[in-house]
């Protein structure tokens, strides 16, 4: 029964479909000429009737108007009638009757002809290519952009390249713009140079497109004009956007480096956290003439989507990586805090005033899943995503013109800033100017000060507010906000006066890079009201024990190299496995690089450990 709601029913309901079918009917069961005619005319007669009928009705009942065919929920199932024999038969018999004065007839066998052809091709490109229902699909929403011609040279293409199953894939994927591209695609697909650089080194990313036109701006497709989804989704090469690549690894000084270092030199680069897609499209959109400022920063993880990145790189670029003890890389990884502890950081703990209690959140940690870091959980860290260098640097092999291999200790407190200076001349890249950012921790991952910045509200009011955690005072005026960060937190003073020695006098804080800022048109109003400055000065000094005998709870919990050590001695079986992805990581440094190998007190320690095994 006719279901005026399905787009399947409403397009086998069209004349075309009919008058096809009638037609293939009549081949397949046979029967004369004139029967053939008469039931031709006879179906015609029969549909433009119903259509007279339908439209007297909705005149009367315009309630009963079909849904247009698009808003169909078979619609997008129903496209594939139009490509089924019967539809394209009764198409070209209408066009002929259509043109019947201008030879239609004429041209009537030629057509049917074609049509066969391109129905008999289509039908073995999707019985016989192995094409994903996701390309059909796309396929038969672009019905209009398919022809004979290129059907077959995308059978071509496809038959071509049978066993080189990425760029199938790529070509699948990115299905309409083939369609709408075939002739630039072809000739790029059956070019030697294609060839040599993806098919015969079975390049996993193949691009689908010429990446030298790319950057032709006098091509009619090149990267000025192409989205960067789309050019991510067909693996075009990220060429000439940077020279530099930054291999960062966890738990040796990402976040320094992402947060402070690379800032401080002035220097363009992504979120080595993002989604590898975003990664992507923040370099797509970098500054071809700002190529020695801009540096490509990526985790050591063994996601796809990120080694993809890498591969798409094409220019020659230098590699930067830091290199740690890999027990210290353990300890920190035990020591991390859990990604959503930054959810547990209350408005009690980060605005406080004269009158408030002090509040500190609990810490906890990802891999012992416990508020204190244990040493069993060890055996839950996925160390493939923490010694990942060396398979990193195979990927950038034929891409890299030199390797920064840089030793820990050369960005730690102390000799960071020294380090990226030497860099930036080294690089061409701006040194970095201010050496208090360099010489205090970043990472905070291990829990400590996780609870800054806090700001503390200096108000008159609260001077004799007897109510406890009262919070009229945030919203009165005349108050005085003092911020209590570090330097790393807050690294723009502009407007700022740093009040910490005034607060602090002598007192040697546990935490040397913490510091107390006030706006610079409120210092003054603060420090004439000798009152509220004193009672300020004596809350904030209370505040400042509360918060370090917090942060020496957490220091006392936290797991050392030596009780690592320790626990390795009777894990034979852990050892041996540490040691085997160990090894294979340091292949560079042991090969380039052994003095830092001999640095590493742990390490030699662990070594000794091994021996027997």
């Amino acid at each position: 029964m006719f279901n005026p709601h399905s787009a399947i029913d409403r397009i086998k309901n069209q004349l075309a479909y009919k008058l096809g079918f009638a037609i293939i009917e009549h081949k397949n069961y046979g029967g004369g000429v004139i029967s053939l005619i008469y039931k031709l005319y006879k179906i015609k007669k029969e549909h433009f009737l119903q259509r007279k009928i339908y439209k007297q009705i909705i005149q009367v009942f315009p309630h009963l108007t079909y849904p247009k065919l698009e808003n169909c929920k078979d619609y997008n199932q129903a496209l594939v009638y139009k490509l089924h024999l019967s539809y394209m038969i009764g198409t070209v018999l209408i066009q002929a009757d259509k043109n019947k004065f201008k030879g239609g007839y004429f041209r009537l066998y030629k057509n049917m002809k074609q049509v066969r052809l391109f129905y008999n091709a289509l039908k073995d490109f999707k019985e016989n290519k192995n094409i994903p229902m996701k390309a059909f699909d796309i396929l038969y929403k672009n019905i209009n952009l398919i022809s004979l011609e290129k059907i077959k040279e995308i059978s071509f293409i496809c038959d071509l390249h049978k066993d080189y199953i990425p760029i199938l894939d790529n070509i699948y994927q990115n299905f309409e713009f083939v369609l709408k591209n075939i002739e630039l695609i072809k000739e790029w697909l059956i070019s030697d140079d294609f060839n040599q650089k993806y098919k015969k080194t079975n390049h996993p990313y193949p691009s689908l497109l010429d990446p030298r036109k790319l950057n032709d701006t006098n091509e009619k497709i090149n990267y000025n004009n192409i989205p960067a989804e789309l050019a991510w989704n067909m693996n075009l090469p990220l060429m000439g956007k940077f020279n530099k690549v930054f291999l960062l690894s966890p738990s040796s000084g990402t976040v320094a480096i992402q947060f402070i270092f690379l800032p401080s030199c002035k220097i363009n680069f992504n979120s080595a956290w993002d989604q590898a897609s975003k990664i992507y499209f923040c370099l797509y959109h970098m500054k071809n003439g700002d190529i020695v400022n801009n540096i490509f920063c990526i985790l050591s993880n063994k996601q796809n989507d990120h080694i993809k990145n890498l591969f798409l790189i094409q220019n020659k670029v230098d590699v930067f990586c830091v290199y740690r003890d890999p027990v210290s890389i353990i300890k920190h990884a035990l020591n991390h805090i859990g990604a959503y502890e930054i959810t547990k950081i209350t408005k009690k703990m980060r605005q406080i005033n004269l009158v408030s209690d002090f509040y500190f959140p609990s810490i906890y940690y990802h891999y012992s899943k416990n508020y204190k870091p244990n040493l069993e959980s060890i055996y839950n860290i996925n160390f493939d995503g923490y010694f990942f260098i060396k398979d990193r640097l195979e990927i950038l092999k034929p891409v890299i013109k030199n390797i920064e291999c840089i030793e820990f200790s050369q960005i730690n407190t102390t000799n960071a800033f020294n380090t990226f200076t030497k860099l930036a001349h080294k690089y061409g890249f701006t040194p970095p100017n201010d050496p208090i950012l360099f010489q205090g921790r970043v990472n905070r991952h291990q829990g400590d000060l996780w609870v800054l910045p806090v700001k503390f509200r200096a108000h008159s009011y609260d001077l004799y507010n007897k109510t406890k955690n009262d919070s009229t005072s945030f919203a009165l005026e005349g108050g005085v906000e003092i911020i209590i960060t570090t330097h790393q937190l807050h690294s723009n003073k502009s407007g700022f006066v740093d009040i910490t020695k005034e607060i602090f006098d002598d007192r040697k804080l546990m935490f040397d890079n913490i510091i107390l800022l006030v706006k610079s048109n409120e210092y003054e109003m603060l420090k004439n009201n000798q009152e509220l400055f004193l009672a300020s000065k004596k809350y904030l000094n209370d505040y400042m024990d509360a918060l370090e005998k917090h942060e020496q709870k957490i220091k006392d919990n936290l797991i050392t190299e030596e009780q690592i050590l320790d626990y390795l001695k009777d894990k034979k079986d852990l050892r041996i496995k540490l040691k085997q992805l160990i090894d294979d990581d340091l292949t560079y440094v042991r090969e380039n690089h052994p003095e830092y190998l001999q640095k590493w007190k742990y390490y030699q320690e662990f070594e000794k450990l091994c021996e027997n095994d």
